[in-house]
């Protein structure tokens, strides 16, 4: 199904062509979380998450929404979920990084607040915004809380896979 998924927001030309082998991949990663959102029994958003405990960092990958159900607030809520997942205290602060297109990249910089480290050019001549935002415990207990307000429950003892290499 999230293939499905990727096919439609690729579709859309809201992520560059050529990396439905490297999404894949990513979707059957034992070391990567996987997050699907569905409504009315239709899968409409997944978002990856891989977290590093050793340098206390994680990785989103492929926050896709489907363009239907674009701007309803779904991709900010597959994003705080995912953040809210990861541990972080003032003493070992976590580090979020992502990569985005074009097309997300103002979300994420001006909603947000992820900063800009740098850009890169793929090999298709693609733009991806290498973004960066410190996990502080404020963000993310308003993120836990925020959760719990629109009634979505979740164990917060859950493990975030952890890779170690």
């Amino acid at each position: 199904m999230c293939l499905q998924l990727y096919s439609a927001v690729e579709k859309a030309r809201q992520i560059p062509p050529d990396y439905v082998d490297e999404f894949t991949e990513t979707l059957n990663d034992k070391d990567v979380l996987t997050l699907v959102g569905v409504m009315n029994e239709e899968l409409v958003a997944c978002g990856s998450i891989n977290y590093y405990q050793d340098i206390r960092a994680a990785f989103l990958s492929y926050g896709l929404v489907h363009p239907e159900k674009q701007k309803m607030g779904i991709g900010s809520i597959m994003l705080i979920t995912r953040i809210a997942l990861l541990a972080s205290d003032k003493d070992h602060p976590c580090y979020v990084y992502m990569s985005a297109t074009s097309h997300s990249r103002p979300f994420f910089t001006k909603v947000v607040g992820f900063g800009e480290e740098s850009h890169d050019l793929d090999e298709y001549g693609n733009i991806f915004h290498n973004l960066y935002l410190p996990l502080s415990d404020q963000l993310l207990k308003s993120s836990r809380r925020h959760l719990s307000k629109i009634q979505m429950q979740f164990d917060w003892d859950i493990e975030v896979p952890i890779k170690l290499s």
